[in-house]
């Protein structure tokens, strides 16, 4: 999933459809072709990949390996579906892959804590692929869902129901605002092109996917709607595929939502508890042209088939 985003700076190739975008990249201006898919059944097709793993949300690929954040903590999945732990942090949500190591979102620094309450203290945890964890970054009550920037700093949302805030934490772990614009603001994915940043909403009335531009000095754009969803579908995590196709886990009802180029909003997959966080897969045993997809109430990491690759996470 990161090797063809990741070199993106060097080769400046890549070009815009509609509002998601789609994206070639090689040594000329000719597209390589995208890695074969593993996993042949019909887009849509839902199979456990890990059973029995237990609670997780947040979900990352680093040097081609899965990991999962939530429950017990940071776990380890093999390709063959089977978890260890790798470091015990507390109350992790959302996670992604930076500069070489993993850095989950908690409510707490292992102080107690309740969703949302002001007297929180809301971290990121830095993890590294030998187990070893530290805070990284302070400052927040509630953060969620991580992006990882075109101009390699984070983004990091706080879902609370009156929160407007998206953060933004560079590399010495220091946050400032960097959009105002969406409430409650869970699950985000750069498109193809890195010219916009794509986020859905979860604790509020009427949820969306909606697009914030960004400008040429990174800051954020205005922001515009592009879907809306039913309330009380409470929308998670989002991934976006090679043809600039947005993918939608709609935790309560157990469904994830396609919303095509054209902003068609359409039903693609159903029959999982509580789908969270999605990635493409990325990594031997990993099939490229799949979510993977964790499950916030339930047991299982699920696999689902979509048929074409995604864009990257990983950077």
């Amino acid at each position: 999933m990161a090797e063809c985003r990741a070199q993106t700076f060097i080769l400046c190739c890549g070009f815009l459809i509609f509002v998601l975008g789609l994206v070639g990249c090689g040594e000329s201006t000719t597209s390589p072709s995208p890695p074969a898919c593993r996993n042949n059944t019909a887009p849509g097709t839902v199979t456990p990949f890990a059973p029995h793993v237990g609670a997780s949300e947040g979900i990352a690929f680093l040097n081609g390996d899965l990991y999962i954040a939530g429950g017990e903590g940071v776990r380890k999945i093999a390709a063959d579906g089977t978890a260890t732990m790798l470091a015990a942090v507390p109350a992790t949500i959302g996670m992604v892959a930076w500069n070489g190591a993993l850095y989950a979102a908690s409510q707490s620094d292992g102080s107690p804590f309740t969703f949302c309450a002001p007297s929180n203290h809301g971290v990121i945890w830095k993890v590294t692929a030998a187990g070893d964890s530290e805070v990284f970054a302070r400052g927040f009550i509630s953060p969620n869902f991580i992006a990882v920037t075109p101009w390699n700093t984070l983004l990091v949302a706080d879902d609370c129901q009156t929160n407007k805030t998206i953060y933004e934490v560079d590399e010495h772990g220091n946050s400032t605002a960097w959009s105002t614009s969406v409430t409650s603001a869970n699950g985000m994915a750069f498109d193809a092109t890195d010219s916009n940043l794509f986020v859905v909403n979860t604790f509020v009335r009427s949820p969306a996917l909606y697009k914030i531009p960004l400008q040429a000095d990174h800051s954020a754009g205005v922001t515009s709607t592009i879907q809306t969803f039913q309330m009380g579908t409470t929308p998670d995590g989002l991934a976006i595929d090679r043809d600039g196709n947005a993918y939608v886990a709609l935790n309560l009802p157990g469904l994830i939502h396609k919303v095509t180029r054209d902003g068609t909003d359409n039903p693609f997959a159903s029959g999982m508890t509580t789908p969270a966080s999605l990635a493409f897969g990325n990594g031997p045993g990993f099939d490229p042209c799949s979510l993977y997809v964790t499950s916030l109430a339930g047991n299982d990491v699920y696999q689902v088939a979509v048929g074409t690759t995604g864009v990257p996470l990983l950077r």
